[in-house]
């Protein structure tokens, strides 16, 4: 059985509130020390009621403009795009209970962006007011612009939940290392996936068993480590479950297929209206990334179904 959904988190509360109970995280993650991922915000989407509201993770591109999945930015009540008046950012720290917060003037979400399938799952949000970029605290990412390749070590970063069926989530920002996946296992999971360097990048858990994305980090931006310098290569957008039982995180023989930031470039200038230098190579053409960014883990499992139906 192959289950695919997308890893926004949803809650009900008595009232409005910044601060979600809890003690969860990244699954098997660990603390993220302040100045560590200073672009990391958390997405607030309040529904009409003003008692249910759903969470993701994104990331800072500029002091105007933050970059998120397109499945953030809707009702997972309805399906319907969130007004911005109903969207809330929190940023400058990796406590949620220190951050500052900022709302949200517009939403853009690709065309081609499709709910149910997860195709081009990617959107952008466009601030209120401009915020202080701080050293540390609040910077803005710069998009990967290399290659990437099968064993490739992503870094992840979220708020989300460590157990499946939970709906606590932890106060300090997540961290945790992934790692992408055999181009044959990837296209086995998903018969739509190519390579790492088109729409989508592939997580395959068999590389690191327990440790991964969950409920409430979709839409954070996951980076690649180049001579110390983190740089943004794909969106957390959802989980191919193979396995049994389905819905739990980060299982060896499960997927999770993040969307390719540096694909969508132009669009993303586009909305935004800002010209974004990328990085490592700085000329916006994709290019090999050095031969030191990538490792080879061992996989623990290579068990998982390959006859499937989709919802």
């Amino acid at each position: 059985m192959k289950i695919t959904l997308p890893i926004f988190f949803g809650s009900v509360l008595a009232q409005p509130s910044f601060a979600p109970e809890g003690g969860s995280r990244v699954t098997n993650g660990t603390n993220t020390p302040q100045g560590t991922a200073p672009w990391a915000v958390i997405l607030y989407g309040w529904q009409t009621n003003s008692a249910s509201y759903s969470q993701c993770t994104g990331a800072i591109l500029d002091n105007t403009t933050i970059l998120v999945a397109a499945h953030c930015i809707h009702n997972p009540e309805t399906g319907i795009i969130t007004p911005p008046s109903q969207m809330t950012i929190g940023y400058n720290s990796v406590n949620e209970y220190k951050q500052k917060h900022v709302n949200v003037s517009q939403t853009f979400v690709h065309p081609l962006f499709n709910l149910w399938s997860i195709e081009n799952d990617i959107g952008v949000l466009k601030l209120a007011w401009a915020i202080t970029l701080t050293p540390g605290y609040a910077e803005a990412l710069t998009i990967y612009d290399g290659t990437i390749d099968p064993h490739q070590a992503i870094d992840v970063y979220g708020w989300g939940v460590e157990d499946a069926n939970s709906e606590d989530t932890p106060s300090y920002l997540q961290h945790g290392t992934v790692y992408t996946g055999i181009i044959d296992d990837c296209q086995a999971a998903n018969s739509d996936f190519t390579d790492n360097n088109g729409e989508q990048i592939c997580i395959e858990y068999i590389y690191s068993p327990g440790v991964g994305t969950c409920y409430g980090d979709s839409g954070g931006s996951t980076t690649i480590n180049i001579n110390g310098i983190p740089y943004g290569a794909g969106i957390v957008s959802y989980n191919q479950y193979m396995s049994l039982p389905p819905n739990q995180c980060a299982t060896p023989g499960d997927y999770s297929f993040y969307t390719h930031t540096f694909y969508y470039l132009l669009w993303i200038q586009k909305v935004a209206g800002v010209a974004y230098i990328t990085g490592p190579y700085g000329n916006g053409v994709l290019k090999p990334p050095p031969s030191s960014s990538s490792s080879s883990p061992t996989p623990t499992s290579t068990s998982y179904c390959l006859f499937f139906i989709c919802f």
